[in-house]
């Protein structure tokens, strides 16, 4: 089902505020986290964080950063997005982002 107008607002709004607050709380000394992608589900009740991290290895601290501080980033979104009700909030890793970075290694290598 294709999202509404308003569902395409507030993911956007989401996704502005979620890449901030990546920038301030997730992430450190030689480890990028950020933010794909934000989907809202569910009668706007629910949004989904898509993110990724480089390098690969770090994924494990960065989900125990973000599991930390997701009542931070809930609390940020319920005073910067004006809605009847905060929704609830998930962490998705990207594995598409991931997917398409192996395809692309996979072809330089077979063009060099």
């Amino acid at each position: 089902m294709e999202p509404t107008r308003r569902q395409e607002r507030l993911a956007e709004l989401y996704r502005k505020s979620a890449s901030e607050f990546f920038r301030e709380h997730i992430g450190g000394e030689g480890t990028i986290a950020s933010v794909t992608n934000v989907e809202v589900k569910d009668g706007l009740r629910e949004i989904i964080v898509y993110y990724s991290v480089w390098p690969d290895e770090k994924e494990r601290d960065i989900k125990k950063a973000i599991e930390a501080q997701k009542g931070v980033f809930r609390d940020r979104i319920s005073r910067e997005v004006r809605t009847k009700f905060v929704p609830e909030i998930r962490f998705l890793l990207d594995e598409g982002e991931k997917k398409r970075a192996g395809i692309e290694r996979l072809l330089k290598k077979a063009t060099e």
